[in-house]
């Protein structure tokens, strides 16, 4: 499976450069690389800001009117 994944990647120049880019992560391996790939093609594309709020682990506080949410 990772070998056809490979070649898919291979033959997308801009996967190619977005997984040069992941691979130079510590700790990054082929299996997160496929899956950012995958899931977020967004990825280059969005802020720091966009994505963390895209993937969901933006906190953001839960206000409205007058009621205050956790912090």
């Amino acid at each position: 499976m990772e070998v056809r994944l490979a070649r898919h990647v291979e033959q997308q120049t801009e996967w190619t450069e977005k997984q040069t880019l992941l691979k130079s992560a510590p700790g990054v391996g082929d299996t997160l690389i496929y899956t950012l790939l995958a899931d977020l093609p967004e990825l280059r594309t969005l802020n720091n800001r966009e994505i963390t709020a895209l993937v969901g682990v933006a906190p953001f506080n839960r206000d409205s009117g007058k009621m205050r949410g956790k912090r």
